[in-house]
C-alpha cells in the first residue's frame, strides 16, 4: 500500500521512527496500520494493482472525465452559476473517487489546468458556493473530495490554488485544504500547525 507520492509502509514507518525516537517501534507499526485500515476504507488510499492494459484503460477514462468536467465547469462559471458549479464539482470528485479511489482524484487535481480568465473576487465567492453546495450534497462531503473540488473551481477561474494533504504523526490524523499562495483557505489556518507533516500537494 502506498501513499500518493509512492511511499510505502515501510518508508512511512522509517520517516515517523525517525521524527519520534522516543515512541517504540511496534506502537509506531501499529498505530500506522490502523490509520491506513482507515483511510483505505474510506476510499482515501489505494493499493497499486493490475495489468498495464486495465491502466491505461483507466487513463483513457480520466483524460474523458477531464474534458467534460472543464467544459461544463467552465460553462456553469462563464454564466455565474456558482452554486450550480460547486454542486457539479463535489458530484464529479464523489463520481472520480468511485471509480479510482484517491488515486484518480489526486491524478485529477494535478492535471487541471489554471485558466487564463480570472473572475473577480473568485476565493471568496467560490468558498461560499461550495460551502452552500456541500450543505444540499446528498453525502456527507469529506475533506479531500471538498478540497479537490473548490481547488479545479478556483483553478477554472484563474486562480492558483493547490490541495495540500498532510498528517499529524501523534497521534496519527490526517487532513487536506486549500492554500493559495501558501495562506490557508475557507479552513481554519492553524491546520497547517497541527497537521504539520506535508504528505503531497496537488
Amino acid at each position: 500500500m502506498t501513499h500518493p507520492e509512492g511511499l510505502d509502509f515501510d518508508e512511512l514507518r522509517a520517516d515517523i521512527s525517525l521524527n519520534y525516537p522516543h515512541i517504540a517501534r511496534e506502537q509506531i507499526e501499529h498505530d500506522l496500520r490502523s490509520v491506513l485500515e482507515q483511510l483505505s476504507q474510506k476510499e482515501l488510499i489505494a493499493e497499486v494493482k493490475g495489468s498495464n492494459a486495465a491502466n491505461d484503460a483507466e487513463v483513457r477514462a480520466l483524460d474523458l472525465s477531464h474534458a467534460i468536467s472543464h467544459f461544463f465547469i467552465s460553462t456553469l462559471l462563464t454564466v455565474r452559476f456558482l452554486g450550480l458549479a460547486a454542486l457539479f464539482q463535489l458530484f464529479c470528485f464523489d463520481l472520480t473517487q468511485a471509480l479510482g479511489g484517491f488515486r484518480f482524484v489526486h491524478q485529477t487535481v494535478k492535471q487541471w489546468p489554471v485558466t487564463k480568465n480570472q473572475m473577480p473576487n473568485a476565493t471568496q465567492s467560490l468558498s461560499a458556493a461550495l460551502n452552500h453546495a456541500a450543505r444540499y450534497y446528498p453525502k456527507t462531503v469529506l475533506c479531500v473530495q471538498r478540497s479537490a473540488a473548490l481547488t479545479c473551481l478556483l483553478r477554472s477561474s484563474g486562480v492558483q490554488a493547490e490541495t495540500v494533504i498532510a498528517c499529524r504523526k501523534v497521534p496519527f490524523k490526517g487532513h487536506a485544504w486549500v492554500e493559495v499562495s501558501g495562506e490557508v483557505i475557507n479552513e481554519n489556518p492553524k491546520v497547517q500547525a497541527f497537521y504539520n507533516s506535508v504528505l503531497t500537494r496537488c
